[in-house]
Formats: C-alpha cells, sequence, structure tokens
C-alpha cells in the first residue's frame, strides 16, 4: 500500500499566496517534512511526532528555525497541535488528505 497526501488546487494557490505574503518560504522545507512524515503512516490516525530536533537533523537546520517554522505553520493554519506539552502535530484535515494506492 502507498500512501499519497492530496494538495488540492486551492490549497496550492493558498500555498502561494503565503510564500508571497506571509514569509512561508523557510517554513516550506519543514511543511514538506510534515507531508513526508504523515504519507508513513499507515492509519487514518494523521498524528505526527514533530520534535523539533529531529526535524532540524533531517533538513540540516537549526532547532530555532524549526521552533519558528512550526510557529508559522500553526499560525497559518497548516498544522495543528494535538496537545501544547507535546511535540505532537496533525496536518490541517480541510487543507490535506490522503489518498491510498493498492497495487
Amino acid at each position: 500500500m502507498t500512501i499519497y497526501i492530496d494538495i488540492p488546487k486551492s490549497t496550492i494557490i493558498q500555498i502561494l499566496k503565503d510564500i508571497k505574503e506571509k514569509e512561508l518560504g523557510g517554513a516550506l522545507n519543514t511543511l514538506w517534512w510534515f507531508f513526508n512524515e504523515a504519507s508513513k503512516i499507515p492509519t487514518d490516525n494523521w498524528q505526527i511526532k514533530g520534535d523539533p530536533e529531529i526535524i532540524a537533523e533531517d533538513l540540516g537546520l537549526s532547532k530555532v528555525i524549526v521552533y519558528k517554522h512550526i510557529k508559522t505553520l500553526k499560525e497559518l493554519n497548516y498544522i495543528k497541535q494535538v496537545d501544547p506539552k507535546k511535540h505532537v502535530y496533525v496536518l490541517n484535515s480541510s487543507m490535506f488528505t490522503r489518498r491510498y494506492f493498492f497495487g
């Protein structure tokens, strides 16, 4: 089974708008990291363990930058933090969907 993250045209337009108007630019790398992690979860549970230290290591960024990216992604409503005391997030389900391919 292969899992794809479907990004509707309206979300792509919003991302492009946010790159221009809301300084999403750098945080886009972190958003792609969340997409990649979501595509690895075989269930409909979208909870992603987004430890900034791991994200920083995976992307070759500093933890401080990743914290800023996560803050931006939350403010722009791309991700939501499930528990304010933990680094567990979900992608905004109104902006992204998952598709499964069996073959």
